[in-house]
């Protein structure tokens, strides 16, 4: 008799320690989701039972993203969706403090991250579900097991609609039929109203007070020849294929080393991609103006002309005088451009001179030329290139640069 009231004693223990390690395990889980300012729960190896309890208990859904927020995974994806499902949670908390639906007491769900932070270190629970990509969103509903879940495809949902697409798909798993009872809360940026309004105002003004002289900018060739240059650079290089399919700016191999070119693929490429035949096609391109207008004027050969083209902004002419002028109208040309820079010391002058050969007494050869000008506008396209690309994160893996140069405009970009 006594033996069997030691057994009921034992047995009952066992059951309340059940119960009590259930109960703190859903009051962590609870705790930790109403803790976090989006209501996101930070799912671990070592957490990963206690918050799972709470779906095979009947207690609570899941929705659990696994995700990564580190450069060195390659990630793009990642990195724009992660905000998404921040919004996503953020909003369902908002509304709802205990993560019970308002219209329906039975709805009850919460929403966890499974963050992986190095190739080198993948936590179990990425091995578990055999996961051969991220991001991966699965819903766990009440009562489901380990390997039963709905997936959210987060590959095929792109822009800003993708925040909505997800909405309406844990609207239809969770079998939420009220439109009002989760919305999404859309935070408004007052720091991105304030710039734009500011950089607005500052333009109006400046266009309101110089808008002769911006006129005159715009028609000048070379600024023109120069945009034309740029948008051709960003053309050829792929840069609209890698912005419209978001691809990341670099990749990872199965041991963790960043790779730059996608090998043995041809319908694919990475961001880098871009900017590493932008390089080369800039450099092509400068060199091909260089053996073509100036190593011939290099060339002894040639006769000895003069030519000069002159950019004048304060009366947007072109002037071009070639051959040989006599000498009495080339001093009354003299004279009468002298008087008109002393009666216009406002007027903005960008003047270069093409000379094709000239010997000075001592017999050297003097090159000035415009084309060099476009020589260096093009090298120095592809410099600004890199250090925009840097400084407002165009891409974003800024560690995975593969020249040194490209590193350190990784660096000064903060």
């Amino acid at each position: 008799m006594v033996s069997i009231k030691l057994v009921l004693i034992k047995l009952l223990s066992f059951i309340l320690l059940v119960q009590i390690s259930f109960v703190l395990g859903q009051e962590f889980a609870i705790t930790e989701a109403q803790r976090d300012k989006n209501g996101i729960i930070d799912v671990t190896d070592e957490n990963f039972d206690k918050v799972f309890d709470l779906v095979q208990s009947h207690s609570f859904g899941l929705f659990l993203l696994f995700t990564t927020n580190t450069v060195e995974m390659g990630c793009r994806t990642c990195v724009e969706f992660n905000p998404e499902f921040d919004l996503i949670a953020k909003s369902w908390k908002l509304d709802h403090p205990d993560f019970i639906s308002n219209t329906d007491p039975d709805l009850k769900f919460l929403f966890g991250k499974a963050v992986v932070y190095s190739p080198k270190n993948i936590p179990d629970i990425f091995k578990l579900f055999r996961l051969q990509h991220i991001p991966a969103l699965f819903y766990f509903s009440p009562g489901s097991g380990l390997h039963q879940f709905e997936s959210f495809d987060i590959q095929h949902a792109s822009g800003p609609e993708r925040a909505n697409q997800m909405l309406k798909w844990i609207k239809r798993s969770t079998g939420i039929s009220d439109d009002t009872d989760f919305v999404i809360h859309q935070q408004t940026n007052w720091a991105n109203v304030f710039v734009t309004c500011l950089i607005v105002f500052c333009s109006t003004l400046l266009i309101k007070k110089n808008h002769n002289l911006i006129l005159k900018l715009v028609r000048l060739r070379w600024i023109w020849g120069l945009a034309s240059v740029i948008f051709i650079l960003f053309m050829i290089s792929g840069y609209m294929f890698t912005k419209m399919r978001q691809v990341p700016l670099a990749g990872a191999d199965r041991n963790g080393h960043i790779i730059y070119f996608a090998e043995k693929d041809f319908q694919n490429q990475f961001g880098i991609e871009t900017q590493i035949v932008a390089l080369f096609y800039g450099i092509i391109g400068a060199l091909m103006i260089f053996l073509i207008k100036i190593i011939p004027a290099l060339d002894p050969s040639n006769d000895n002309t003069t030519s000069s083209d002159s950019f004048d902004i304060s009366n947007t002419s072109i002037r071009s005088n070639s051959g040989h002028n006599n000498s009495s109208s080339g001093n009354n040309n003299n004279n009468n451009s002298n008087s008109n820079n002393n009666s216009r010391t406002d007027s903005v002058d960008f003047s270069f001179t093409k000379k094709s050969k000239k010997k000075n007494s001592k017999g050297n050869i003097h090159i000035n030329s415009p084309y060099l000008v476009y020589v260096l506008a093009i090298v120095g396209t592809i410099l600004l290139y890199s250090f925009f690309a840097a400084f407002t994160h165009m891409y974003s893996i800024k560690q995975s640069y593969p020249f040194t140069f490209f590193k350190l405009t990784s660096l000064l970009g903060f």
